[in-house]
């Protein structure tokens, strides 16, 4: 009796799909060898798919979450290489069963099983015991195999489906809309200007553990469509920002993490203006190390840099020469933004300082210098100077998420980039938020052009 075998893979396996499969369903496994293997990359396309199925069509549904990333990277697989487990099943009104295949973290089952929730509302839970079932060359218990109800306008998608004797033996789907970019945000604040300046939609309905992945399209000036998914942090700091850095590298394997939003720049730098762009090359963090009565031992002092060298570095250089104009078309585009530029009027108004107002012909770009990481929000005058330019006589500006988000990258399998673009909103003292709109458009709109021009 043939048997459709219906999977739903990590897109990132296609280069790879083929051998991966065989390698772990086709070897010793003899009731498998002569089915139909459908391979989908998204589950719209498996619903529809199983929907269009005749009522004699008997299949099974396995979802394959993804297998490390060091797997990947190998030009073959070995049986010893491939171990699976079935972890987790559900059911929907109509009593398909979907069977969950995972070496990654619960996380990402509950991801998509949240997914298919709303693909089909009335999904019931059943866990049964995990199976190695490659090791033990069986198939795993309780996979049952479905049979549709009839349907009496039932469409059929094929020939081949409707007599249950396709003309391939694999067939490959439409690869899903993956970002190759994934923007983190700590503050709704920083992602709102986000959605006002990349407003074409791609639907999406995953959850990167329990954040809303948002996605928008843009196409650059090379005419390659981009996609980009943009998350925002539950909370500021450095500890969100790594965890949901590290979730979005293990389920979306993006190219480059971006982090994007505002910063505090350097007091009494009058080099340094609301809304400049701030481009690090190294995050460092200095509350960090040893306190003792004195504050200081002959081993350690009260604080010591723990310094990253970020993966930015080597993404600076792709648009170092490019600053000039980025920035000329950030000053314009905050020009022709009228509710923004009628909110720095009325800042201007009202500030009698003049080293506070908003100048839109001083916003400037700081590339490749470093920025403190703090776990705290800096507002005490001297602090700065006294002990953050202790640590780094280069920083200028200091934030709470970024060495989170570069340590993350920098420790993934993925090879994942990491690229920080801040705006200054206060200058670490005397601490208000009236500039903090200003300055969250000037880093967005600044991402933006890298991506129109092609630059990341």
């Amino acid at each position: 009796m043939n048997i459709i075998d219906i999977f739903l893979i990590n897109g990132d396996l296609e280069h790879n799909v083929q051998g991966y499969f065989y390698k772990l369903f086709f070897s010793g496994r003899t009731a498998l060898k002569d089915n139909t293997l459908l391979i989908f990359y998204e589950s719209n396309s498996i619903i529809n798919t199983i929907e269009k199925f005749s009522p004699e069509t008997k299949y099974r549904v396995w979802i394959h979450l993804g297998i490390p990333s060091q797997l990947l990277n190998k030009s073959t697989l070995k049986e010893s290489d491939v171990n699976a487990f079935f972890e987790t099943s559900i059911f929907d009104e109509k009593g398909i069963k979907y069977n969950f295949i995972t070496r990654n973290s619960k996380t990402q089952v509950d991801s998509l099983i949240l997914k298919l929730q709303k693909l089909k509302p009335n999904f019931k839970g059943n866990v049964f015991p995990v199976v190695d079932a490659i090791n033990a060359h069986l198939d795993p218990p309780d996979v049952e195999i479905n049979e549709i109800p009839k349907q009496n306008n039932s469409v059929q998608n094929s020939q081949s489906l409707k007599n249950n004797q396709p003309a391939s033996n694999i067939i490959l789907s439409s690869e899903p809309n993956l970002p190759t970019i994934v923007v983190i945000n700590a503050l709704q604040q920083e992602q709102d200007p986000m959605f006002n300046i990349f407003k074409n939609v791609v639907k999406s309905d995953l959850l990167i553990n329990k954040h809303k992945l948002n996605l928008r399209k843009l196409k650059n000036d090379n005419g390659k469509e981009i996609i980009i998914g943009f998350l925002r942090q539950d909370d500021m700091g450095m500890v969100d920002a790594s965890i949901l850095t590290s979730q979005a590298i293990e389920i979306l394997k993006p190219k480059t993490i971006v982090m994007t939003g505002v910063c505090g720049g350097k007091p009494n730098n009058i080099n340094i203006n609301y809304g400049d762009i701030i481009i690090p090359r190294q995050s460092f963090t200095f509350q960090f190390g040893k306190i003792t009565e004195s504050n200081k031992d002959d081993d350690s002092t009260i604080f010591n840099k723990s310094l990253q060298v970020s993966p930015c570095g080597n993404l600076i250089t792709n648009f170092s020469g490019d600053l000039d104009s980025i920035i000329s078309n950030v000053k314009n585009n905050v020009r022709k933004n009228k509710v923004l530029l009628t909110k720095i009027q009325q800042i201007n108004k009202h500030e009698k300082e003049v080293h506070k107002i908003i100048n839109i012909d001083n916003l400037n770009s700081h590339c490749a210098e470093d920025i403190a990481c703090s776990t705290s929000v800096i507002n005490k005058k001297g602090f700065f100077d006294d002990i953050i330019k202790e640590n780094s006589r280069n920083a200028i500006a200091v934030e709470m998420e970024s060495y989170g988000v570069a340590r993350a990258c920098q420790l993934s399998e993925s090879g994942t980039k990491c690229l920080i673009i801040k705006s200054v909103m206060d200058k670490s003292e005397g601490k208000n938020d009236i500039y903090k709109e200003y300055a969250a458009f000037t880093s967005a709109y600044f991402f933006y052009e890298l991506v129109k021009k092609g630059l990341i």
